[in-house]
């Protein structure tokens, strides 16, 4: 702790300033795993958010249902999205606050609206949507993790530079 003091002092009679640098949590991995036919994704983005993915692809239809985290949102990002060869007939975007529980009931009802808007039977419907709560199950656990990783990686950018606090500092041997 007296090193950090030391170096804080010095910063106010010179310039430039070293920044104090805090660690940034670890991402989680990325993950990809088959539930039945839906495949789920959990993986970093190029702009340093997450997505977790849930995905069915047929040789007559593709649904998927997305939820999106970068740390500068304030909540989830969400889609669904039910898909004919050549034609999108059935999606949407929403948005919810940090620590909503989207349910799989939720997701299969919009999932099961958008593929009536594919002009889809409800026995088409009842097979696309064959094993959707068990892959949602994953996709649900992963988003779990995925909010919880850019919750902190947002709090240690709102706190990079700043002093640990005096219990993180205690084991500090300087």
């Amino acid at each position: 702790m007296r090193g950090r003091r030391a170096l804080a002092a010095a910063c106010l009679a010179a310039a430039p300033c070293p920044v104090l640098a805090q660690p940034f949590p670890p991402a989680p991995p990325d993950e990809r795993r088959l539930v039945g036919p839906w495949a789920v994704e959990h993986v970093a983005e190029e702009d340093g958010g997450r997505l977790v993915r849930l995905t069915r692809k047929a040789p007559d239809y593709r649904l998927d249902y997305h939820v999106a985290f970068w740390r500068g949102n304030y909540g989830l990002i969400l889609s669904a999205s039910a898909a004919r060869p050549g034609r999108v007939c059935g999606g949407e975007g929403w948005r919810e606050p940090w620590g909503t529980a989207v349910t799989a009931r939720a997701v299969r009802a919009r999932l099961a609206a958008h593929l009536t808007e594919c002009d889809s039977s409800a026995h088409e419907i009842a097979q696309a949507l064959t094993g959707f709560e068990r892959a949602f199950a994953v996709a649900a656990a992963w988003t779990r993790d995925a909010e919880a990783a850019t919750r902190a990686e947002a709090e240690a950018i709102a706190n990079y530079g700043r002093e640990p606090p005096p219990e993180a500092a205690a084991g500090d041997p300087r």
